[in-house]
């Protein structure tokens, strides 16, 4: 056993010679103090200088006490966490958290005036499970911060808006009909119900539903059809403002009207000029067998008005009438597809 005096209180303490080099605990006055381990070598030795183990076995505990507990140069960091540097520069400093532990590292029943200590080889392991936990923290923060930011990041606008947890983001597409943009004010739609157009007309009707969605609730709008023996449209007076009330009546309008016969747009070109109509989009299977004075028939209609009509070849086919008459009011013209009509439907 290792006999030390108490800095603080001059109390007598006795230890194991396991704690030589390490820390302990005053039992008295609570003073934490270094053991020297050279006592453990003048306990160790006999009179004659060779130790209780023998002259090799003294030697070899304090080479060890030497290796163990000197003070060495602080290494070059390491790679990892770092948990074995911190332990050899605390070990090395002299003080070690195992000095602040509970009498339990000592062993139960310590007697009066005796000290608790934890063994040198062992104090680094309080230190790296707390540096363990603090990285463990600072890892569910950093995961923690990367989530909240990525919610709150900047919309298209540069705008951040407030999305509660797992609500989808809605996107709300320009202003279109089949990718023709549709920037003005009023806008009516006159789309072809005759035979040409029967296959496709389901797909017509849906893809315009979708157009007059995109245009907002303040812009007008309306829906007129080529006649063919009926002049059915929506709204059947003035065009309306694209909001949820019109648009669920715009539906059910369509959804009752059929394509079949022969068709002609004169009715329905006459009626969206009158209504100031800032833009028409006209749309036929037909294209083809329109006849070149066709755009004639159309201008002189339109007279005065600077109303832009946007014409639309449904099928394969260009259709080089209705190409001459968007161009000839400042119009766009396209040829749609039935795949690409129905990628503007679905």
């Amino acid at each position: 056993m290792i006999s030390l005096t108490c800095t603080n209180c001059q109390t007598v303490l006795t230890i194991d010679d396991a704690f030589a080099g390490g820390v302990c605990r005053c039992q008295h006055c609570g003073t934490i103090q270094t053991v020297p381990s050279h006592l453990k070598r003048r306990r160790a030795a006999t009179p004659g200088g060779v130790g209780v183990g023998g002259q090799g076995a003294d030697d070899e505990q304090s080479n060890s006490g030497r290796t163990l507990y000197k003070k060495r140069p602080r290494p070059e960091p390491k790679s990892g966490t770092g948990l074995e540097d911190l332990a050899d520069i605390v070990s090395g400093s002299g003080i070690s958290s195992g000095g602040l532990t509970s009498s339990r590292f000592a062993g139960a029943g310590t007697a009066k005036g005796q000290a608790t200590a934890m063994p040198p080889s062992k104090q680094w392991i309080p230190i790296a499970a707390g540096a363990g936990i603090a990285l463990l923290a600072a890892v569910v923060l950093g995961v923690w911060w990367m989530r909240a930011g990525s919610q709150s990041a900047p919309g298209p606008n540069g705008q951040n808006p407030v999305v509660a947890p797992g609500t989808p983001e809605v996107v709300q597409a320009a202003p279109n009909f089949c990718g023709v943009a549709l920037n003005e004010q009023v806008v009516v739609y006159v789309l072809d119900r005759g035979n040409a157009t029967r296959d496709v007309f389901d797909l017509l009707k849906e893809a315009t539903y979708k157009s007059v969605q995109t245009l907002g609730p303040d812009r007008k709008f309306q829906v007129l059809f080529w006649n063919n023996g009926s002049d059915e449209g929506y709204p059947s007076g003035l065009p309306v403002y694209s909001r949820p009330d019109n648009l669920a009546a715009c539906r059910r309008a369509m959804e009752e009207t059929t394509a079949f016969g022969q068709s002609d747009p004169t009715t329905a070109l006459t009626k969206a000029i009158a209504n100031k109509a800032n833009v028409i989009v006209l749309a036929t299977a037909k294209g083809l067998d329109l006849e070149p004075g066709f755009v004639e028939q159309v201008l002189a209609l339109r007279k005065n008005s600077a109303v832009k009509i946007h014409t639309f070849a449904l099928g394969e086919s260009d259709s080089p009438v209705l190409k001459e008459l968007a161009q000839r009011t400042g119009g766009e013209y396209k040829t749609v597809s039935p795949a690409l009509l129905r990628s503007y439907a679905d």
